[in-house]
């Protein structure tokens, strides 16, 4: 599996009111145990800096926009912007992952597992080496 964007079926015109409806196992392709949301992060701040060894996430910018680096095991970065609120990244297991937000920015985040600490790695340089 790898990294990639998925559109979100939206409702609706600015002014009335837009819905979006993501179906679990249709659009978001796991079933999701845990769903965390970050805001507050000031303008330009790095956050995650971590890969997950199981986990499967999916991230919606809610506001604002995200930058999102992802490194795969054999160092291969790709780069996505997010800001559009019907699009949402899927970030399988193994990736690095590190995020810049915008300071308004709102981030939800759909995961595939509950929290466990031995998911995730926390140091590049072990990350990099584990193959």
């Amino acid at each position: 599996m790898k990294p990639k964007i998925i559109e979100i079926d939206s409702f609706g015109k600015p002014g009335d009111g837009v819905l979006t409806v993501a179906v679990i196992q249709k659009d978001i392709p796991y079933e999701v145990k845990r769903i965390v949301w970050i805001y507050g992060v000031e303008d330009s701040k790095e956050r995650g800096n971590h890969a997950n060894l199981d986990t499967i996430q999916t991230f919606f910018v809610l506001n604002g926009n995200i930058k999102v680096s992802l490194t795969n095991e054999d160092g291969i970065e790709e780069v996505f912007e997010l800001s559009k609120k019907n699009q949402g990244l899927v970030v399988p297991p193994n990736y690095w992952r590190t995020l810049v937000f915008s300071e308004d920015a709102i981030l939800l985040v759909l995961n595939s597992h509950d929290y466990e600490e031995t998911d995730y790695v926390r140091d590049i340089q072990d990350f990099l080496i584990q193959k």
